[in-house]
C-alpha cells in the first residue's frame, strides 16, 4: 500500500491517534500495521493526513484522517460523528481467516460466499503472506508481478525465511526485474538446470508450514488479473507437509523434472477431503480419465492446453450417458494437436474461450475438471495442463478437492465462462 507524504501517525492530535489506534485494535480499520507504531503483519501503514488504504477493495468506503477545516465551525458541532465509519472487510480480507476458500481472477455470479470471483490473484497472494509471521516456500514458473514479489520482500526485511523456486528461462535478474528485485532484498531464488523442452511449471505457496496456495496462474499481472485463472487456499499441517517435502527436492535436491513423491496423496480435512498428485507422472492421466469413468451426471472441463488422447477417449466415451460441457482456450483453434478444438459428439457442448479482460481478449488459462457438480462431486484443478509435457516433462501439481462449497464455486465459474464463450 501506498502512503501519503506528510507527517505520521505520530503527529495526529491525540483524541484522534487514540480513535485510530482503537479501530486498529479492533480489527475496524484495514490498513494498519501490528502495534502501535508499525511492525510486521497488516496490510501496510496508516497514511498521513489523508485516506487509509483498505487493502486494494476499491470498492470499499474509504476512512477521511484529514482534520477539518478550521473555517468550516459545522465540523466541530455536536452532529459531527466521533469516529470513522466502520468499513466492511473485502472478500479477501474475509477469506485470510478461512480453513478453505476459492478465488477466480474473473467474475463469477452466483458462487457461494466462500469464493471470491473477479479478484486479483497477486493482492491475494500477497495478503495471505502479509498476514502470516512464519516462513514463505514459493514455488513458481514465472515471477513477474511485483504486488508478489514486494510481499516476499516485506516478509523477507521482516526477519522471516523467505525461499523461492522458479524455472530457469524466468531466473535472470538482468532480464527479469522481480527478480532482481529479490536478489537485491537477499531473496536469491534456485531454478531448474536448462533441460530441453522441460519447465518448472509448478504454482504453490506454502505458508508458516500450515496454509498452501494452490493456483493454476503464474505469478504474473496477465495471470493476476487479465487471464482466466484459479487459486485454492487451504489450512492444513499434514497438506502443507506435503508440499514442504515437494518444495525441499527443489531447493535442497536440485531435483527437477523426477516423479519422486509423485502420489497420490490423500488427506482427510474437516468439511471435506483432498488429493495430491505431483508432476511428472502418469498418475496425472490416470486420475483424470478414472474422475471422468466414475461420473454419474455431467461432466464440465475449463481447460488451457489439452493434448492427451487418452482424456478425450474417456470423455468422449461418456457421451449420451452424462452431460459434457466444455470450454477450452481460444488459441487451441490453431493449435494442430488440440484434442479440444474439435472432434466432439453431438451431445457435447464444447466452446472456445472469449475471456475478456483490461487488455482485451486473453487466454483461459484453468487447467480444471468438474465432475458431477453438487454435494458429492469434485475438481480437479492446479498447474497441470491436459498435456503430454505434464505427464512426462514438467514438474506440475494436481489436487483433487471434494469439499461442496469448492465443487459449488469451481461449478459457477465454469458457467460464467461457459456462457461467455457462446458470446459472438
Amino acid at each position: 500500500m501506498q502512503t501519503k507524504n506528510g507527517p505520521g501517525l505520530g503527529k495526529i492530535s491525540a483524541p484522534l491517534r487514540s480513535a485510530v489506534l482503537s479501530l486498529c485494535a479492533a480489527g475496524m480499520l484495514s490498513g494498519c500495521a501490528e502495534g502501535t507504531e508499525g511492525g510486521p503483519g497488516g496490510f501496510g501503514e496508516i497514511g498521513s493526513w489523508g485516506t487509509a488504504d483498505v487493502s486494494g477493495n476499491e470498492d470499499a468506503l474509504s476512512v477521511d484522517l484529514s482534520l477539518p477545516d478550521r473555517d468550516d465551525e459545522s465540523a466541530f458541532s455536536d452532529s459531527a460523528p466521533d469516529e470513522p465509519r466502520y468499513v466492511p472487510p473485502s472478500c479477501v480480507e474475509t477469506a485470510l481467516a478461512q480453513p478453505v476458500w476459492t478465488f477466480f481472477s474473473k467474475s463469477c455470479d452466483g458462487s457461494p460466499s466462500s469464493a471470491c470471483c473477479g479478484v486479483d490473484l497477486g493482492e491475494v497472494i500477497a495478503a495471505h503472506v502479509g498476514q502470516r509471521f512464519g516462513a514463505v516456500d514459493a514455488c513458481v514458473m514465472e515471477l513477474q508481478d511485483f504486488t508478489v514479489s514486494d510481499a516476499l520482500i516485506d516478509a523477507k526485511l521482516s526477519g522471516r525465511t523467505v525461499r523461492v523456486v522458479v524455472d530457469d528461462s524466468y531466473a535472470d535478474p538482468q532480464e527479469e526485474k522481480a527478480i532482481a528485485d529479490l536478489h537485491a532484498a537477499g531473496i536469491v531464488p534456485v531454478s531448474d538446470p536448462p533441460y530441453p523442452e522441460a519447465t518448472m511449471h509448478s504454482k504453490f505457496v506454502v505458508l508458516d508450514g500450515h496454509i498452501t496456495l494452490i493456483s493454476s496462474g503464474n505469478f504474473s499481472t496477465f495471470d493476476a488479473g487479465s487471464n482466466a485463472n484459479n487459486l485454492v487456499a487451504i489450512d492444513s499441517v499434514e497438506l502443507a507437509g506435503l508440499f514442504t517435502e515437494k518444495f525441499e527436492t527443489f531447493w535442497e535436491d536440485g531435483k527437477f523434472h523426477e516423479d519422486a513423491k509423485a502420489g497420490p496423496h490423500f488427506f482427510d480435512l474437516p468439511g471435506g477431503k483432498v488429493e495430491v498428485i505431483f508432476g511428472p507422472s502418469q498418475e496425472l492421466v490416470e486420475r483424470l480419465v478414472t474422475a471422468i469413468e466414475q461420473a454419474q451426471e455431467a461432466i464440465h472441463f475449463s481447460i488451457y492446453a489439452f493434448t492427451l488422447d487418452e482424456v478425450k477417449a474417456a470423455i468422449l466415451s461418456r457421451c449420451g450417458e452424462v452431460e459434457i460441457l466444455g470450454v477450452y482456450d481460444s488459441d487451441q483453434d490453431r493449435q494442430g494437436q488440440s484434442e479440444a478444438a474439435g472432434g466432439w459428439c453431438p451431445q457435447a457442448d464444447v466452446r472456445s474461450s472469449n475471456v475478456q479482460g483490461e487488455f482485451g481478449f486473453k487466454k483461459l488459462h484453468h487447467k480444471v475438471l468438474i465432475v458431477d457438480p453438487h454435494a458429492s462431486g469434485l475438481v480437479v484443478t492446479g498447474s497441470a495442463n491436459w498435456s503430454y509435457s505434464a505427464a512426462e516433462k514438467n514438474d506440475e501439481v494436481m489436487v483433487v478437492v471434494r469439499f461442496p462449497s469448492v465443487v459449488a464455486a469451481f461449478e459457477a465459474e465454469f458457467r460464467a465462462r461457459h456462457a461467455e464463450a457462446s458470446a459472438p
